[in-house]
């Protein structure tokens, strides 16, 4: 039994401690300038950039170094694209906006008129009407090229309109005159 003990105690493995390897992991430049600029954010305290990221504070100090003055001939340009970026996308959302309210002002405008044409005999009056409006539609769709595409459909619409409401009137000067004619 005692071989056995020995060989026993030889096949154990001893507890040595793991040596912690450090895994250099690979950032891209773009991750290491979001670094800077978070902890220039922070106010240049590299252990809250540790504790946040999780890189350790010398490679930060390292980044910070190599990428300062980056970020500083960057800030100005980008700060100004970030402005017409912004003021871009509030012109958009402000035309959308009023390209909707137009859109449907022009709806309600053009259901109007159909009501107004089955009882209005004076064609003049209702095409007059539908000219405004779609001169209005027109008018807004060229201050918004953006949306020209969408409002599209919208022009068509009173112009198929127009169309019909012509060929209504026509019928209805038709029928008229029949009636006239046969008194």
């Amino acid at each position: 039994m005692s071989e056995e003990k020995k060989i026993a105690r030889r096949s154990r493995t001893k507890k040595v401690k793991e040596i912690e390897h450090s895994v250099k992991l690979n950032y891209t430049d773009e991750d290491r300038i979001k670094v800077v600029r978070m902890l220039i954010d922070s106010g240049m305290n590299y252990s809250i950039m540790h504790k946040k990221t999780g890189i350790n504070t010398n490679t930060i100090k390292q980044w910070y170094y190599r990428y300062k003055g980056d970020i500083e001939s960057a800030s100005s340009t980008l700060i100004a694209e970030k402005v017409e970026i912004d003021f871009a996308r509030a012109k958009l959302e402000f035309l959308q906006n009023h390209f909707h309210k137009i859109n449907s002002l022009a709806d309600i405008a053009i259901n109007r008129a159909i009501v107004l044409c089955a009882t209005e005999t004076d064609i003049n009056k209702i095409t007059k009407l539908l000219e405004v409006i779609s001169n209005l539609v027109v008018k807004f769709n060229e201050s918004s090229q953006e949306q020209q595409q969408n409002s599209g459909t919208t022009i068509n619409l009173i112009k198929d309109s127009v169309f019909q409401l012509n060929q209504l009137k026509e019928e209805q000067r038709k029928k008229i005159i029949e009636v006239s004619e046969n008194e």
